[in-house]
């Protein structure tokens, strides 16, 4: 992840906390970047075509967007920001997403920084987190532990050219926002096993649960569902993923006390992981799987996403 120059501050309406603009600010006094703060607003009611005719709806609109820009003025003076250091805008818009990746599209942006306020994620924030393809760091509204540790959530289960870009992306961002807070890097890689649902015989309801050719039951289930040959498999695949662990991390720091290869859903790993060493963020990839027609974020991401409670910082390849 290259140094922040940029970052590009998507502020709360004025009745809530803003957090986003908060974490902002202490990566900005870390890294020197450049603040621009965006306050959207939208009045439902310019719609109203048959209650007010166009001149009343540009003068209601002219009205709301001068009220939120006296108050972003007065935010800034109250954040104690300097005008050297920060930028400022109000954005009439109902559709938040496009204009922000329309923004970031031009290039100069380097970091996106959005509050997330309900437990699961809001349509916004999925089509942020699927279209923006700078690094997007949500921030939790959660109290955090404040310990700069940072969980690096790596996907190893494919070897191609994308998801290796974007493990490597997903760690350098970790490194670097570990650096700037203080903290240590973690890195972790689920190592999901395949259930025994996965068996042909179990997907079956007319498997015979009598004696079958002079076989009983439990003899035929025994041969189907080989434990040791499970045990075995599941072994093998724990040693693969440490291997590419390994191979990655050849360049990185990371002792082995901070390396995980939890078995388990990735979702749940991930989440309990970052819990028990306190981390205040956790670094994804998103977009290394395509369809024809949009990025799609993987499915281990968004189940990542939806568990984790701490700050989550997405990045793509």
């Amino acid at each position: 992840m290259k140094r922040l120059k940029s970052i590009f501050v998507i502020l709360d309406k004025p009745k809530h906390a803003q957090r986003a603009l908060e974490r902002a600010r202490v990566i900005q006094e870390a890294s020197s970047a450049r603040l621009h703060l965006v306050s959207f607003i939208w009045l439902a009611m310019v719609e109203h075509k048959s209650v007010f005719n166009a001149e009343q709806r540009r003068i209601l609109k002219k009205a709301a967007v001068q009220e939120r820009k006296k108050w972003l003025r007065q935010l800034v003076v109250d954040s104690k920001l300097s005008a050297a250091d920060v930028s400022s805008e109000v954005v009439f818009t109902r559709n938040i997403a496009s204009r922000v990746i329309d923004r970031i599209a031009l290039g100069d942006i380097d970091l996106v920084v959005k509050s997330v306020h309900a437990p699961n994620h809001s349509a916004l924030d999925w089509r942020l987190i699927r279209q923006c393809r700078k690094p997007l760091l949500l921030v939790s509204t959660q109290p955090g532990y404040a310990t700069g540790n940072v969980l690096a959530a790596l996907a190893l289960r494919h070897a191609d050219r994308r998801h290796r870009a974007m493990n490597r992306r997903v760690l350098d961002a970790a490194q670097r926002f570990a650096d700037m807070a203080g903290g240590r890097m973690h890195c972790i890689s689920a190592v999901e096993y395949p259930s025994r649902e996965t068996n042909p015989a179990r997907r079956h309801s007319s498997y015979p649960l009598r004696s079958t050719q002079g076989r009983d039951f439990l003899t035929v289930v025994s041969q189907d569902f080989n434990m040791s040959d499970i045990r075995e498999k599941q072994r093998l695949m724990h040693e693969d993923t440490n291997k590419l662990m390994e191979a990655l991390l050849e360049s990185y720091d990371v002792p082995r006390s901070r390396i995980f290869l939890p078995a388990g859903k990735v979702g749940q790993v991930v989440a309990d992981t970052a819990h028990k060493i306190e981390a205040d963020l956790v670094v994804l990839g998103t977009g290394a799987q395509r369809n024809q027609e949009e990025v799609l974020i993987g499915h281990a991401a968004e189940k990542i996403l939806a568990r984790t409670s701490c700050d989550v910082l997405t990045v793509q390849p």
